[in-house]
């Protein structure tokens, strides 16, 4: 299994023995900000994760990885999904759990990795995500490793008392390489 390394942490591929690590330190109980950030919910049942999870090991189109810390916590998950046969592309997400276990700079390792990874071994020609409009943070990591907007909408999420937007972005294969990849 391939083993991904950056200043300690380790990224690899998620694992059936990875179950209680993965609930227990991260859906349990989530972080309020990851909560928001991600428009998920505060609490997870964890027979509700354990099928989720169990099923993802089994399905042969998507790609799961795990952040893990120096200590052996699994902090955060990269994941590519929703695999379009026509298009040859699939959906990327990713979230780091704690970023108080985080160093400067995971994340945008993980995101360029685990993107060189798909396009080199998959060779697929595009990978698409969606994020909130006030998620500055993660749109500014997308934009700075490859990825463009493509187009956005309005959501049922709320930034205050306004509807955030949805974001679209792409990056095809093409200009991953262009990048020099």
């Amino acid at each position: 299994m391939k083993i991904f390394r950056y200043q300690g942490y380790a990224m690899r591929k998620a694992r059936a023995e990875d179950f209680r690590n993965y609930y227990d330190n991260n859906l349990k109980i989530l972080d309020d900000e990851v909560v928001f950030l991600t428009g998920s919910k505060k609490n997870y049942h964890e027979s509700e994760v354990y099928e989720y999870f169990t099923h993802n090991l089994m399905d042969l189109q998507r790609e799961d990885f795990f952040i893990v810390h120096p200590d052996g916590t699994i902090i955060g998950e990269v994941v590519f999904n929703e695999y379009d046969a026509k298009a040859h592309s699939m959906n990327f997400r990713i979230v780091i759990f704690h970023l108080e276990k985080s160093v400067k700079g995971l994340g945008t390792w993980a995101i360029k990795t685990s993107i060189d990874y798909v396009f080199e071994t998959l060779k697929l020609n595009c990978v698409e995500l969606d994020v909130f409009s006030f998620n500055k943070r993660a749109i500014h990591v997308y934009q700075k490793v490859g990825f463009k907007k493509v187009s956005s909408e309005k959501t049922l999420i709320f930034d205050g008392d306004k509807m955030a937007d949805d974001i679209f972005m792409r990056m095809t294969y093409e200009d991953w390489f262009k990048q020099g990849k």
